[in-house]
């Protein structure tokens, strides 16, 4: 199948929106078996808005409300679309971590294989985008987390249950 030019500079401009992307060309798992289209919540939809003002925000919300499968798709979008990004999954332990990341890997194995974003490394630990020179990190906390690297993005989750996360700029609001 060939498209025009006209049609190619408008698929590739759609694929600049987030939100188009994400639900048009990924998928995500849901609660039971199988993978669904990403369609947006309306919680996620304010939240999208949020994002697109701001780059720090600190989110206190519900649980399973689908907001790290969101901002790990918004900043998968980033890094794929913005050369030289640096996205950094930073979660409690290696296991949270991975889970963030195996959202991402789901993004990418469900995007049409035309459409796909070009991978060197695809490990447990980072996925690397060659052709922009990005990648996205999977880091578990530690003292010395992200020291070394220039991260861009940084999605920190679980904050309260990190060792020493008063140290780490957590406080319990009462």
């Amino acid at each position: 199948m060939n498209i025009g030019q006209e049609d190619q500079f408008l698929l590739a401009e759609k694929m600049l929106d987030p939100k188009w992307y994400l639900e048009n060309l990924c998928k995500i798992k849901g609660k039971e078996p199988g993978l669904l289209k990403f369609v947006f919540t309306e919680a996620q939809k304010d939240f999208a808005n949020t994002f697109r003002e701001s780059n720090r925000i600190i989110c206190l919300k519900a649980r399973q409300m689908g907001f790290s499968t969101l901002v790990s798709g918004l900043l998968y979008h980033e890094t794929i679309t913005t050369p030289g990004t640096t996205t950094a999954l930073i979660g409690y332990n290696s296991e949270l971590t991975s889970e963030l990341l195996d959202k991402i890997k789901t993004f990418i194995r469900t995007t049409p294989e035309a459409l796909r974003p070009e991978i060197q490394y695809n490990s447990k630990f980072e996925i690397s985008f060659p052709k922009i020179e990005s990648k996205i990190l999977c880091l578990p906390s530690t003292v010395n987390v992200g020291r070394g690297y220039t991260i861009t993005n940084a999605l920190v989750t679980e904050l309260p249950f990190w060792e020493k996360a008063e140290e780490k700029g957590y406080r319990d609001w009462e």
